[in-house]
């Protein structure tokens, strides 16, 4: 399984080496679903604006029929219904505590990421300050979310969380 530097922006911003997989799954022409979506391989994969978590990986849905796959599963050979694309290396998943994240997310982003409003389970491909990238709020419970953006932009994005994080913290943003 290939390396993913996962950044954790709690206090000073750290840089965490974690193994973790991810790909991008579409289904292939002619097996376009309109109506819930498809089971994959025994998986019932989240509807729009959702994730999931299965065998420790989660399932985010990325757009019309996608799905971005954070976990062991990434690793497997879908059915041949199923285009697959490995993106390990261009991906970096940053993990932060709920309560801050979402609060940090909430300065760069038109997604209403208000607790009531942005649960577990929820997803949202946005742009968060001037990156693209995927939120998802993992539906285990256990308080953190994840924001996956571009290789070429973690830096970048790492610094711009670090000073939202320090405006938050001096009070600041409210």
């Amino acid at each position: 399984m290939p390396s993913l530097v996962a950044y954790t922006p709690v206090g000073e911003p750290t840089f965490p080496i974690v193994d973790v997989s991810v790909a991008d799954w579409s289904l292939s022409p002619g097996q376009i679903a309109d109506g819930p979506p498809p089971q994959i391989s025994g998986i019932e994969l989240p509807c729009p604006c959702r994730c999931l978590t299965v065998q420790e990986t989660d399932i985010v849905w990325t757009g019309h029929n996608q799905w971005m796959i954070v976990g062991p599963l990434a690793d497997l050979s879908p059915p041949a219904t199923v285009h697959a694309i490995h993106k390990s290396d261009a991906r970096v998943i940053f993990t932060m505590p709920s309560d801050i994240g979402l609060s940090l997310m909430s300065y760069g982003s038109a997604v209403d990421f208000d607790p009531l409003v942005f649960k577990p389970g929820y997803a949202a491909p946005t742009k968060i300050a001037h990156f693209a990238g995927l939120v998802w709020y993992p539906p285990t419970g256990n308080g953190d979310i994840n924001v996956a953006v571009f290789r070429s932009y973690a830096e970048s994005f790492n610094h711009w969380l670090g000073e939202r994080l320090h405006h938050l913290k001096s009070g600041e943003l409210t």
